[in-house]
């Protein structure tokens, strides 16, 4: 029995997870910071949060691919209603009540009406969506652009961290997996699951109520779309009708990964919450220590998909940029750029810009705080909803773009005064490392202000007061006796 536990798929999927520690950890030892590994949490939460009540949707023997409409349908309702009458005063269930809807809607469709799973859902999520995209056409902003300018009352339900570490999403998590586990395999109801997604027809000689069953599987599906909607928009300080778009296939690869059977009749909470977790921690590593951007890999490059994910494209060429660009300073340079080309007619522009290419350049100076990073990023959308011109509206994209796919950096420089491409100055010291050089003199002769000292056939020092941080040093050095830190 307890070889039998102990090669469970659970347990695999432990040592799936505990292996990408390990190797990602090797390769970038950031990856294993408390602060950064929890601040991931948050880019794949909602993933997490779904993936446990759609396994009870598939060991019935359905599926739901609704769920990802959902939460963007809840999140532009909640910033519409925010924009409009500031309704926070409800409690967080209220906001489920529309998932609870839509779930039931689509239970009832599957369950009473025979109508297949599949065809249902697939309807479900064009449908939620399209009306997602009509109840942001109540708002005043562009449906592209979002609502923004939640209070604090609302945003605190992301942003409380236990011990100042542990983010409140985590915690969500854990109670959200205690729920599940007692639903689905410690009560009456969860053992009905099981049995009607082995055999329907004997559930119901068994004097269940297979259909109200299913209906509630549904129902509880769309409730964690929603929730999940909640605290997204919560994170991002944003409301979109399409959050949550890409969240389809990663929800039903973490439920089928985690041991449910797609046809239905076995699955496990534990197993699904261990995938979801394999699959967020996998796309963060990759992302973070391999520099590998997991969502975007085949996006196509032209005009429509471009503007899709925050970019744009003109008529000039592409440009290719590695681990050694600092996406802090490619978006202060780009700023630099319109700042000199605004014509200053409106406040926006010829004002914001320059209040953004001012915080940005604290940022690489290193003496930002967080709250310039959120000042930052509220500024960005100030300035696209009220610019009068083209080039007013698109100045923030370059700081829209690298904060959404490159935000670890911008916290290096915060937090660690310390720039990862090496780029910045004011946060690099240039070193020589003793037990590599050879005194052979090559970076002190070329060195344009004489900070590099010693004598030949000794190891040189660096006077930081002297040092202008223009690297010729290092390019002359044959030996990589000379660092970036």
């Amino acid at each position: 029995m307890k070889a039998k536990k102990f090669l469970s798929w659970e347990m695999f999927l432990l040592i799936i997870l505990i292996l990408e520690f390990v190797i990602f950890g090797a390769k970038n030892p950031k990856f294993l910071m408390p602060r950064v590994l929890f601040a991931s949490v948050n880019d794949f939460i909602a993933i997490c949060f779904i993936a446990l009540f759609v396994t009870f949707v598939m060991i019935t023997g359905g599926i739901d691919i609704q769920a990802a409409s959902i939460v963007g349908l809840t999140s532009i309702i909640i910033g519409v209603g925010w924009q409009d009458g500031g309704i926070f005063d409800l409690p967080v269930t209220e906001y489920d009540v529309d998932g609870s809807i839509c779930g039931a809607l689509s239970g009832f469709f599957i369950a009473y009406c025979g109508v297949q799973a599949m065809v249902v859902t697939l309807g479900g999520s064009f449908l939620y969506a399209g009306f997602a995209l009509l109840v942001s056409n109540f708002s005043a902003s562009e449906a592209y652009q979002g609502i923004s300018g939640f209070p604090d009352s609302f945003k605190i339900i992301s942003k409380f961290k236990l011990f100042g570490v542990i983010p409140s999403q985590l915690l969500v998590f854990i109670v959200l997996i205690i729920i599940a586990y007692i639903l689905l395999h410690r009560t009456k109801y969860g053992r009905s699951i099981f049995l009607v997604g082995i055999n329907q027809e004997a559930a119901e000689y068994s004097g269940i109520n297979t259909r109200l069953v299913i209906l509630s599987t549904y129902v509880l599906s769309a409730v964690s779309a929603a929730f999940a909607g909640i605290m997204l928009t919560s994170y991002l300080g944003t409301a979109k009708s399409d959050l949550g778009a890409n969240l389809t296939l990663n929800i039903i690869t973490a439920v089928v990964l985690g041991g449910t059977l797609s046809t239905g009749g076995k699955g496990s909470v534990i197993g699904t919450a261990l995938a979801a977790l394999v699959i967020g921690i996998l796309r963060f590593g990759l992302s973070l220590c391999f520099r590998v951007n997991t969502q975007y890999l085949d996006i196509p490059v032209d005009y429509d998909n471009l503007i899709e994910i925050g970019s744009m494209m003109g008529s000039g060429g592409l440009i290719v940029m590695d681990e050694d660009t600092c996406m802090v300073d490619i978006a202060k340079f780009f700023l630099e750029f319109t700042v000199d080309e605004s014509c200053g007619k409106c406040t926006p522009c010829r004002i914001g810009t320059k209040r953004l290419y001012e915080l940005l350049d604290k940022i690489t100076k290193g003496k930002a705080t967080m709250d310039d990073l959120d000042k930052l990023e509220t500024l960005c959308y100030h300035i696209k909803e009220n610019a009068l011109c083209g080039l007013g509206q698109t100045a923030p994209n370059p700081v829209l773009s690298t904060l959404k796919y490159f935000r670890d950096e911008y916290i290096a420089h915060i937090q660690e005064k310390r720039c990862p491409a090496g780029v910045c100055k004011s946060l690099l010291t240039i070193q020589i490392l003793p037990e590599k050089c050879k005194g052979c003199t090559l970076c002190a002769r070329n060195c344009p202000t004489g900070a590099i000292t010693g004598k030949v056939k000794e190891a040189h020092v660096i006077d930081s007061e002297k040092c202008v941080k223009c690297g010729v040093c290092i390019e002359k050095c044959r030996f990589g006796a000379i660092v970036k830190k």
